[in-house]
């Protein structure tokens, strides 16, 4: 289902983001979207 392919990339970013800080300055508005609609997901399922 869509919401467990979004529930991966948002655990890859974290992962990415506890290695190099390079993807959470690059945006992390973008990485915070993500939580938020995850969240708004499971909420909904």
């Amino acid at each position: 289902s869509p919401i467990s392919i979004l529930y991966i990339v948002v655990i890859l970013c974290f992962y990415l983001t506890k290695f190099t800080n390079n993807v959470y300055f690059i945006n992390p508005r973008l990485i915070s979207a993500s939580v938020w609609y995850l969240m708004i997901g499971m909420v909904r399922q």
